[in-house]
């Protein structure tokens, strides 16, 4: 409630005066509840325009899979919430390449995306256009932009965009101020993901679960993409964890196909 700023340790002293330990704990679940009642319903949540509320909503889901997992052998790190350069909202796939203005950020962007396209074995031509770039001494924007969409489609596994900005396509993750990671498709966050675990660096345990795909049914795993099945095994895990203080599900048939 307090890292949420629904409630703060002054309200919640007043609150807990003349309650059993009973009558708390049923108090704050309601508060928990009335903290994700929105303005708008769970599926029309939007990453530009609720952007706190996704938030809450991912913390609060990231809390009770902890809480849920063994709540004495664990518990959530709320120090290291409270560091904002840790926590942000972010894109699990990104669909598009924005705010990227400089040579340095579209040749990371390309040699980041050029590893994805050797994993999924894309086609020569467009690999050899990848390097051909790279070799380049001085990239210009217009070379980037004759490429990036050819790359993003390769390492997409559906093309609509309905879902982009959706809850079904966020979690909590850092990468920072860095332009090219933040515009980056799965596979390249996945391998940030796994290289920043493999270095012993603290990953929001739900985020860690979607880029290990841990959500999503093993026949329908595609391992290097965010599909539509992934999507929507994520927004059930969502609604199962928080049923207890969500007014009603996200529906499946809101993450977009």
């Amino acid at each position: 409630m307090i890292a949420s700023k629904s409630q703060n340790i002054d309200s919640l002293y007043e609150f807990a005066k003349g309650k059993t330990k009973r009558e708390f704990k049923a108090g704050l679940d309601s508060l928990i509840s009335e903290s994700i009642v929105f303005h708008k319903k769970y599926e029309e949540l939007n990453y530009k325009d609720d952007y706190k509320q996704i938030s809450r909503l991912l913390l609060l889901f990231n809390v009770e899979s902890v809480r849920l997992i063994d709540e004495k052998s664990q518990r959530f790190p709320f120090d290291r919430f409270k560091d904002k350069k840790v926590w942000s909202l972010e894109h699990i796939h990104a669909q598009r390449a924005e705010g990227m203005r400089k040579q340095e950020e579209w040749k990371k962007w390309l040699e980041m995306h050029l590893e994805s396209l050797f994993a999924v074995e894309a086609d020569d031509d467009l690999i050899e256009r990848v390097q051909l770039l790279l070799d380049k001494e001085k990239l210009e924007e217009k070379d980037f932009n004759s490429v990036k969409d050819d790359v993003i489609e390769e390492l997409s596994a559906d093309t609509g965009i309905d879902y982009i900005h959706s809850i079904s396509n966020m979690a909590l993750l850092n990468t920072g101020d860095n332009a090219a990671l933040n515009n980056s498709t799965f596979d390249v966050k996945r391998n940030m993901v796994i290289d920043l675990d493999k270095r012993g660096k603290y990953i929001p345990f739900c985020t860690k679960m979607v880029f290990l795909k841990y959500y999503t049914e093993s026949d329908k795993n595609q391992i290097h993409f965010w599909g539509q099945a992934d999507r929507e095994a994520y927004v059930q895990a969502i609604n199962k964890v928080l049923e207890p203080y969500m007014q009603k599900e996200i529906p499946a048939g809101s993450v977009g196909e």
